[in-house]
């Protein structure tokens, strides 16, 4: 998991804090790497030092 660490860092395009509201954008090349498609039902799950996404 600690190789993944790293290829997640380099994968989030952009994080940016405009009026109070956090989004993170994921591009739709990102999400195929990982057998998740733009319109896909997807559970995330906030974790102590992590976020965590996953196709549902």
């Amino acid at each position: 998991m600690d190789q993944r660490a790293d290829y997640y860092e380099k994968v989030i395009r952009a994080i940016d804090d405009d009026e109070d509201e956090v989004v993170l954008v994921l591009s739709a090349n990102m999400l195929r790497k990982v057998g998740i498609e733009i319109g896909d039902n997807v559970m995330i799950e906030a974790r102590k030092n992590e976020l965590v996404i996953r196709k549902g």
